[in-house]
């Protein structure tokens, strides 16, 4: 007789948003879910994991997923410390955003924590949650357990080894954030026009050229502009039909990354004395973009 799979402790997703529907699909097969935030789920099949905004008091959650954007970490690491907590819980940071691993290492959380990179789309669309096809990849620093267990969920997973992993895969994921999704949302296109534009390739091709300037002045190595091109390509590829974040904030109204994305990286450009025209033009353009969006007055 089959034994049924193994139920593990609950995980708290805080962001019901796309991406944390798209992990609680997952993660329900082996864990009782708990989709955090101040608004349900868009996709009523989401809602009976929703439990509002609070943070369970009762519970020791096995992992806390930052699905929530990353303008929003400092009160949820707020918020966490009001939170009697298991030693064996672990945080999983913010997927996207550059300085989380910063904060995350000044706010001295009694956890252990993790980042990870979701390579893979997911939206909502006619309210109705969508994901794009496999493979669905996860890169994941500072954690073999969750990357076992992102296996065993069905991910296809890749794992960074080094010693400053979770710092190195901020910059792995966001040399295709900067070159992919203001440029994209900028065009209103979805990620998959830039494998069909030469035009498209060429200036994302110069935002992480100049991201790289960054990048190597401030003394880091372990990616290269040939791999981070490819990441970008790939992800291009694998989540063509998907609008990305920026674009879907830029359309809805709402608040884009640019402060933990592009405009971080102009921020970390002016003390070093380097000159970035490419990201500049697009941090403006977008700002414009966003304010010519807004209702009237």
């Amino acid at each position: 007789m089959q034994q049924p799979p193994a139920v593990h402790s609950p995980v708290w997703l805080i962001g019901p948003g796309a991406l944390g529907c798209a992990l609680a699909q997952k993660f329900s097969e082996s864990n009782l879910v708990r989709l955090i935030g101040p608004r349900p789920p868009v996709d009523s099949a989401f809602h009976h994991y929703w439990c509002g905004p609070e943070l369970p008091s009762n519970e020791a959650p096995e992992w806390i997923w930052l699905t929530c954007k990353s303008a929003s970490i400092s009160s949820t690491l707020t918020k966490l410390r009001t939170v009697r907590l298991p030693p064996t819980t672990l945080l999983v940071a913010p997927q996207n955003g550059f300085g989380v691993s910063e904060e995350l290492e000044q706010h001295l959380l009694p956890l252990a924590w993790a980042r990870t990179a979701v390579w893979f789309g997911a939206k909502f669309e006619d309210s109705r949650l969508s994901v794009s096809a496999p493979p669905h990849r996860i890169t994941v620093a500072g954690s073999e357990k969750l990357s076992d267990r992102l296996s065993s969920s069905g991910f296809t997973v890749e794992q960074i080894h080094d010693r400053d992993a979770a710092h190195l895969l901020e910059w792995k994921k966001g040399f295709t954030s900067l070159a992919l999704n203001g440029l994209l949302a900028l065009e209103g296109h979805p990620n998959g026009k830039l494998c069909e534009s030469p035009d498209l390739q060429a200036q994302a091709r110069t935002l992480q050229a100049e991201a790289f300037q960054v990048f190597h002045a401030l003394g880091l190595s372990g990616i290269t502009p040939e791999e981070a091109w490819l990441d970008l390509l790939r992800t291009a590829r694998e989540t063509a039909l998907n609008r990305n974040s920026m674009l879907q904030d830029l359309e809805a109204g709402r608040p884009l990354e640019l402060p933990r994305l592009n405009g971080w990286l102009l921020k970390k450009s002016a003390p070093l004395q380097l000159h970035l025209p490419s990201h500049h033009r697009l941090v403006a353009q977008l700002e414009a973009r966003a304010n010519s969006l807004q209702p009237k007055r």
